[in-house]
């Protein structure tokens, strides 16, 4: 996670970032999702009102202090699990179903783990949660800049592919979903390619996939051009939309693209969740008077919360996927559609992934 500066010392980084951004100010074409998803629908109306919306209003400012945590899930048994050095996992949903889902990852699973959660006890479906902060998924060493590799990465990561290999009966889906930060250095301390992490994601989803269990990856979060959207947005209170980022800029090194193609590598389902945050050309910092983002690359709680019925929809459309046991995971991501009639699974083939 990246670590924040004030706001003071933010103003200029946010201003030089603004070069590229501000051409986007006056994109507001929505992408076309058809009302058979009705929740991704009105996202996307969201987002284009967004990208017009330059007043910050007292409910916005309200959430600028303390941003850089306002991804924190609001959960007891979740901070006890990403804290733990043993994998201890967070049980959601219904914990008393014999439908399991298993959601591992980073901080970036954690931002989701909540909004999953809901959908699990709507579902009638237990959520086990595994997550390790600033640990990747795939079998990669890693460190932040400055610091050296955290030890219990690789231990945590065994030790979950074990429970999975363990349980019975066994998971219906495993959905995943890592971070690559700018930030982070192999264990000599260069730079990590994007053809290593791409490998490394697809070893780990094929040792799960080797145990008869049904891959999701999840992924799309945009960075945002400027480090700290809630910095912008104090500087730019009537200006936000010089706030916003070009979808073009959104994922400026090509990590996320690296880690989709770790998953089709795989052979496991892609699900890319851009279309909650973007348009087809650009990305709003605010979208339904929420400000989306908690730093640079975290969703904020209160956006996530307000889209998981998208994010439910987007799932459920890796439906119409192939990908290894996919059979296995089709009664989850069915009833995540709420019916599956054809406009629905036209409507989902018309995703992107």
């Amino acid at each position: 996670m990246r670590r924040r500066s004030s706001w003071c010392a933010l103003a200029a980084t946010v201003v030089l970032a603004l070069g590229a951004a501000s051409l986007a100010s006056g994109a507001t074409d929505a992408p076309s999702v058809s009302r058979a998803l009705p929740a991704l629908h009105e996202v996307a109306g969201w987002v284009a009102a967004g990208l017009k919306e330059k007043k910050a209003t007292p409910s916005i400012d309200a959430q600028l202090s303390g941003n850089e945590y306002a991804w924190l899930p609001n959960s007891q048994c979740l901070r006890t699990a990403i804290n733990s050095t043993n994998a201890t996992p967070c049980v959601l949903g219904d914990t008393t179903s014999a439908t399991t889902v298993v959601l591992i990852g980073d901080s970036s699973a954690d931002q989701w783990a909540l909004d999953l959660g809901w959908m699990a006890t709507a579902h009638d479906v237990r959520l086990v949660v595994y997550v390790h902060a600033a640990c990747p998924v795939g079998s990669v060493t890693v460190e932040l800049e400055g610091q050296r590799p955290d030890p219990s990465c690789a231990t945590f990561r065994s030790l979950v592919l074990a429970d999975l290999a363990a349980m019975r009966p066994t998971p219906d889906l495993v959905v995943v979903s890592e971070l690559r930060l700018s930030n982070y250095r192999s264990s000599s301390g260069g730079q990590i390619p994007n053809a290593t992490w791409t490998a490394a994601l697809a070893s780990t989803l094929e040792k799960i996939e080797g145990d008869g269990i049904p891959v999701l990856a999840l992924h799309g979060v945009p960075i945002t051009t400027t480090s700290s959207p809630a910095a912008c947005i104090a500087v730019y209170q009537n200006t936000m939309t010089r706030c916003t980022t070009r979808l073009e800029d959104a994922d400026p090194s090509g990590y996320d693209r690296a880690t989709a193609a770790g998953a089709h590598a795989a052979n496991a389902a892609s699900v890319d969740v851009t279309p909650l945050f973007c348009s087809t050309a650009a990305c709003p910092v605010v979208s339904k008077g929420d400000v989306t983002h908690s730093e640079d690359n975290h969703v904020t709680e209160r956006y996530s919360a307000a889209v998981r019925g998208a994010l439910a929809e987007l799932v459920g459309c890796a439906v119409t996927q192939s990908f290894a046991h996919r059979a296995d995971a089709t009664q989850v991501l069915r009833s995540l559609l709420g019916g599956v009639s054809s406009k629905v699974l036209t409507a989902c083939r018309a995703l992107s992934h």
